[in-house]
């Protein structure tokens, strides 16, 4: 069977995929033939959502070369902007991000990423217990919450960097039980293939020096003495994050009765929605909180209780944090950013009806006097706000 001539000249153009032969001929030196294979490119563009979570992902795209990043049509300058995978620090959901490189087959392609923010989870040590001086018997569990599934990684490095306690790559656990862990702090890791949690706890060592007093005594028989123990149980000095451990067996107490609840348009609403997103500024003072029965020592973990979910259950960016202050009420009408310390933080918090708990990575210690300021906001949230969830609350004095 003979196929039809495709072209005569030297360059031949407008070939479809294909097997072509070829013959040259030449007066003096004769005929020579080959045979050559016109190929399928890959589409030259192709658009895909990339889902994350947080604030901050990556986009790999391994496998070409001379690569060139456009984040929404603007040239990603080098060197962030020449490499095979982009890094994105500041990611905003609706974003898309362009890879412009030559494939693996040579020809010039581009794949167009559009950001899609996910709910993500959280994660946080709990059951910390400390140890005596010279001892390694600390525990601690190391806790993961996420909506995906398993295989996860677990990295836990500690006291020093070299310490490497556990390095789990293909683990379906959502817990990881930690023993025979020296004094000192560690830090965790962890991926659920999608977003990356980052945590640090310390294991204190627990006081054992103490007093007795009266130190001596002289009395008749029968007569009894009473000798007093002092273990230097102690209020903190100062107020700030832990360097002693978190707490073993916390105490759950309530502060404030919750008279009121906020509508899906009203505030005060620590999951707002209404219009994006929200910042809330909460002042406690010492003597409500002792008055509750809170004593001075180690806070590690604070609830919110949410009545009825209005709106969006997913809270980008959940961030808490804390300070001691000697205000007593909150009477300016911006928010007071010095000497805050951050105790918390989720790239999401997913809210559900009842009270929702935030345990802190490292305990924040309380000394008893000073009043107490928490902090919490959350990121925008996208593409478009809800409702305001409704919680109970108290009005006081406190806001001026």
């Amino acid at each position: 069977m003979l196929e039809p001539c495709v072209s005569n000249a030297q360059v031949a153009t407008g070939l479809a995929p294909g097997t072509y032969s070829v013959l040259v001929s030449s007066t003096t030196c004769g005929q020579a033939s080959a045979n050559l294979s016109v190929g399928v490119s890959p589409p030259f563009f192709l658009a895909q959502n990339k889902p994350f979570c947080g604030n901050a992902t990556s986009i790999p795209l391994p496998g070409g070369n001379n690569y060139s990043w456009y984040h929404n049509n603007v040239l990603v300058p080098a060197p962030i902007g020449i490499n095979d995978t982009l890094y994105i620090t500041s990611a905003v959901a609706g974003d898309i991000y362009t890879a412009v490189y030559n494939n693996a087959q040579g020809c010039r392609d581009s794949i167009a990423y559009t950001l899609n923010l996910v709910a993500g989870g959280s994660s946080y040590f709990s059951n910390t217990t400390n140890v005596c001086p010279n001892d390694s018997n600390g525990t601690t569990v190391l806790n993961l919450s996420t909506p995906f599934s398993a295989p996860y990684s677990y990295l836990v490095t500690g006291p020093t960097a070299a310490n490497t306690i556990t390095n789990t790559t293909t683990s379906s656990a959502t817990s990881l039980s930690l023993t025979a862990l020296a004094p000192g702090t560690y830090t965790a890791v962890i991926s659920d293939g999608l977003c990356i949690y980052n945590n640090t706890v310390t294991v204190g060592v627990i006081p054992t020096n103490f007093t007795i007093t009266p130190t001596s005594t002289v009395t008749c028989f029968p007569e009894a003495v009473t000798f007093n123990f002092d273990f230097w149980d102690t209020a903190p000095a100062s107020c700030g994050l832990s360097s002693s451990g978190s707490c073993a067996m916390p105490n759950s107490i309530q502060i404030g009765t919750g008279t009121l609840v906020n509508s899906s348009t009203t505030y005060p609403a620590v999951y707002g929605n209404f219009y994006r997103n929200t910042r809330h500024q909460i002042l406690y003072r010492a003597s409500e909180l002792l008055a509750a029965g809170v004593q001075a020592g180690k806070i590690s973990s604070i609830s919110f209780n949410v009545a009825t979910i209005n709106g969006t259950t997913s809270y980008p960016d959940f961030t808490i944090k804390m300070k001691c202050t000697n205000d007593v009420a909150l009477t300016s009408t911006t928010f007071d950013n010095t000497g805050l310390v951050q105790v918390y933080y989720a790239p999401t918090a997913n809210i559900t009806t009842g009270w929702n708990t935030y345990n802190f990575a490292n305990a924040y210690e309380w000394d008893g006097v000073s009043n107490i300021l928490i902090d919490v906001c959350n990121s925008i949230t996208n593409p478009s706000w809800t409702n305001n969830s409704s919680s109970p609350y108290t009005v006081t004095s406190l806001i001026q």
